[in-house]
């Protein structure tokens, strides 16, 4: 055979199978792109390779890839820089960067991704800029709460101004004081648009600790549950968001401070303390007001002198009952004296003292978890602190109480109809002795 033939010979197809001849060619290919070592020993390891199936692409119909298509289009609206205009990059309020955050909270357990994270920082960047008109002054990454069918993202804001009383409920707290002192949105995706929760009510929180529901993930749902809650999920999730707040949101000790008229505030040139001291409960304290039993969390100033009307009389004296007996705790109070809150506190990673400078430091990372609350985490390192709540909303411990619906009456079972006696009155006697006693007989 001619090298003509011989090569007509090589290029042969069998069915489904490249050719000898390809099949050389690809191996000297993978030769000349690899440069290996020994290349004569590796023509049999090419070759086996070579010859393995290739996997095969997932397919995918018309509709999942324009769903694709138009998710990735929301992403990529997202994560574009605001503009003003034709004045270049929009400024927006005060944001934490979330992907540090985010690297300290992987120490306690409590991550959501590289990917993740930063669409969560581009969607609040894309949210501040949108709400800019409400005057938001500060915005952060309040954290999760997991439902049934979908999962909220929080997100909670400072305003500017101030809200007004409300006449007709001399107990609610206008925006900026006391459990609404802080806005939040929410958004089930984080290509989507926030929605701004209502300001709450010490009713809706009453009534939320006498219950114990998961969340749906949509906010218009009903609450059904005993006893009756008043509002649908939107206020139930707003309730829960302010007793979370109000109970695990932290900073280290000395970071917040108050004045001789009670206002608390940020302290200037804070130095946080050594990471050895962090590991401590005394070392931690709250950061927001606690609420009261009656939903607030300041009491109603009691007038000084005694009324001369008899009903008056009795309700001034409920009043200085009530205060007695739950007391106005200071918004910052050491963790350890909490009555009713449980805390665990764990130091991990680098606990090594390193010079910087004239001072020292130290890469630790204190992790406080809120037992109370399962899902509330704060995360301290190199002198920076964040929380976050990742949770079903729910308190551990809480009534679980629902009364359930009786069980399905059962169906009457079939008459079987009369049976005929075995001996009807006035038959005969039977006249076949027993078994028994006609043996003994025999």
């Amino acid at each position: 055979m001619d090298v003509e033939g011989g090569r007509k010979f090589l290029q042969q197809q069998a069915q489904d199978k490249p050719s000898v001849f390809e099949h050389f060619a690809s191996i000297i290919d993978k030769v000349v792109l690899q440069k290996p070592n020994d290349a004569h020993g590796a023509l049999e390891v090419l070759s086996r390779l070579i010859k393995a199936p290739m996997p095969k692409g997932e397919n995918f119909d018309e509709g999942e890839l324009a769903l694709m298509k138009t998710s990735a289009a929301a992403m990529m609206e997202v994560t574009e820089v605001p503009q003003e205009g034709e004045g270049g990059p929009k400024a927006v309020c005060a944001i934490p960067d979330f992907l540090e955050e985010a690297a300290m909270l992987e120490w306690a357990g409590v991550g959501f991704g590289e990917l993740e994270s930063y669409q969560i920082m581009c969607s609040l960047r894309k949210l501040a800029a949108d709400a800019e008109a409400e005057g938001i002054k500060k915005l952060r990454f309040w954290g999760k709460i997991l439902g049934t069918n979908a999962d909220y993202y929080v997100a909670e804001g400072q305003l500017e101004a101030a809200g007004d009383p409300d006449e007709n409920d001399p107990d609610f707290e206008p925006s900026g004081a006391g459990a609404n002192a802080f806005t939040f949105w929410v958004t089930t995706s984080l290509t989507g648009t926030w929605e701004k929760l209502p300001h709450i009510r010490p009713a809706e929180i009453k009534a939320a600790r006498n219950i114990k529901k998961v969340l749906t993930g949509d906010l218009s749902a009903k609450v059904i549950t005993h006893p009756h809650f008043p509002g649908t999920e939107k206020e139930l999730l707003r309730a829960q968001i302010a007793r979370i707040t109000a109970d695990t949101v932290l900073c280290i000790g000395g970071f917040v401070s108050a004045n001789e008229d009670g206002e608390v505030a940020e302290t200037e040139n804070f130095v946080p303390p050594p990471a050895s001291e962090l590991c401590k409960a005394d070392a931690w304290t709250h950061e927001r007001a606690h609420i009261l039993r009656s939903g607030r969390t300041a009491h109603h100033e009691i007038p000084d002198e005694d009324p001369e009307e008899e009903e008056e009389l009795k309700k001034k004296r409920a009043m200085q009952k009530e205060q007695e007996a739950d007391p106005v705790r200071s918004r910052v109070r050491e963790i350890s004296s909490d009555p009713d809150l449980q805390w665990a506190v764990k130091q991990t990673g680098d606990k090594a003292i390193y010079k910087a400078g004239e001072g020292t430091k130290c890469y630790a990372v204190t992790v406080v978890r809120c037992m109370t609350w399962p899902g509330a985490v704060t995360v301290a390192k190199a002198g920076q602190f964040t929380n976050i709540y990742v949770g079903h909303g729910l308190k551990f411990g809480e009534p679980d109480f629902f009364p359930c619906a009786p069980l399905d009456i059962q169906e009457e079972p079939e008459d079987p109809g009369e049976m005929p006696e075995p001996q009807p009155e006035g038959a005969p006697p039977s006249t076949e002795a027993p078994a028994a006693e006609a043996e003994e007989g025999g």
